[in-house]
């Protein structure tokens, strides 16, 4: 007599095989999603170390307040200043940063040779997108305000903050998802 199998035997090994396959699908599943939410938060964090690192090497450049004129004008949400690092061959630039809303676009305006008029930029492209909030703050040293304006016959007239607090949050295109960044610039040339 010729052993074979019954058919419960082939229901039981197929079942076993189809919780084996499954089981394999739905670790692999996982493992890709891990993967590629893995990429997007070093894509968002990468995007983030672009902004600071840009902000921070342009405003820890600030001119110092020795020279004649306005130096800095900032509010919540936009900041204006002159300094000495530049994309360009001009030694010194003015630059103004601010969020718009509308595109969610970081901008960054730049005037090659200062006017010292922070309303009119020969130049302004975006920065970096995906930016749901951005704001500033500019510290006296002892307290932090939301707005500073360095222009003659002003609040801070000729005097430059001791350091600017930059913070702003990105959104992922795909992931619908926001995380907050911040970073504290300070400026070695700003008046004691």
């Amino acid at each position: 007599m010729k052993k074979a199998f019954t058919l419960i035997e082939i229901l039981v090994a197929m079942a076993i095989l189809v919780i084996v396959i499954v089981s394999s699908l739905a670790i692999f599943r996982a493992a890709a999603n891990s993967w590629r939410k893995g990429e997007i938060r070093a894509q968002r964090y990468q995007q983030a170390r672009f902004i600071l690192e840009r902000m921070s090497r342009e405003i820890s450049s600030i001119f110092p307040a020795s020279l004649a004129g306005p130096y800095c004008l900032g509010t919540a949400e936009k900041f204006y200043f002159i300094t000495s690092v530049s994309d360009a061959q001009a030694s010194l630039i003015e630059v103004g940063y601010w969020l718009d809303q509308d595109s969610k676009e970081l901008m960054r305006s730049y005037q090659g040779a200062p006017d010292y008029d922070f309303s009119t930029f020969e130049k302004v492209e975006t920065l970096s997108e995906n930016i749901l909030g951005l704001g500033f703050q500019y510290s006296t040293g002892a307290l932090w305000q939301e707005s500073w304006d360095s222009r003659l016959g002003r609040a801070q007239s000729g005097i430059l903050p001791k350091a600017v607090k930059i913070e702003f949050v990105i959104e992922d295109e795909k992931e619908a998802r926001q995380e907050a960044f911040s970073t504290v610039v300070t400026l070695a040339v700003a008046q004691e």
